[in-house]
């Protein structure tokens, strides 16, 4: 979020705030200025079928317009083609809601709207041309591009790219996300389910992972 929309929607709840104090008592104006500031967003997500951005991923936009939110993970796979990533990463988009959201903005604040999974899938569904990659080095230069480019707010937090014959007959699957989906461990475990010989019990245990 930018400094100038942020100081634009604090201008308007501060004025919405200074209406109620020059309408009510001072007791009853307290009481309604902090029921409006706890529970306006419920309001609006509940009139407009929305789910409130909660403070973990609301933060993770709380910055620089130029810093990079973003991570990414890689990994090389047994031939992926689009019905078998549609498959992994759709069953994925069904169970977390995120992975099926757009972001929507409303006086500042930040919401998580659904999209139809069909949607989210061919948005963030893509497989490179035939030799877009073929070394590390390609890989590098990539990645590094990939990573800065910021995600619009209109389409989930998530993209994915799938080189097929990266390396002999394998494909290698590129998961990138913004923070507010999920950490960087948490990215790397669902590039790795995409490959059907994914066993859990390999991945690094962690004592504790922040995610959705």
């Amino acid at each position: 979020m930018s400094e100038s929309e942020f100081t634009a929607a604090l201008f308007v709840k501060i004025g919405v705030v200074t209406a109620i104090f020059l309408g009510l008592p001072v007791k009853q104006a307290l009481v309604a200025s902090l029921a409006l500031i706890i529970c306006y967003r419920y309001v609006i997500a509940r009139a407009l079928g929305l789910k409130v951005m909660d403070a973990m991923d609301l933060n993770t936009f709380s910055t620089n317009d130029k810093a990079v939110v973003n991570s990414l993970s890689m990994t090389i796979v047994s031939q992926s083609n689009k019905e078998h990533a549609n498959g992994c990463f759709g069953m994925l988009a069904k169970t977390h809601i995120k992975m099926r959201s757009k972001i929507v903005k409303i006086f500042g604040d930040l919401y998580y709207k659904e999209i139809p999974i069909e949607e989210a899938m061919n948005a963030c569904l893509e497989f490179l041309p035939p030799q877009t990659i073929k070394n590390k080095a390609d890989l590098e230069d990539f990645t590094g591009r990939e990573l800065g480019k910021v995600f619009a707010l209109n389409r989930p937090q998530w993209h994915v790219f799938v080189q097929q014959n990266y390396d002999g007959e394998k494909a290698l699957v590129i998961f990138k996300n913004h923070h507010s989906l999920c950490d960087g461990i948490s990215g790397m475990g669902l590039t790795l389910q995409c490959d059907d010989t994914f066993d859990p019990s390999k991945v690094l245990k962690a004592g504790r992972i922040n995610v959705w």
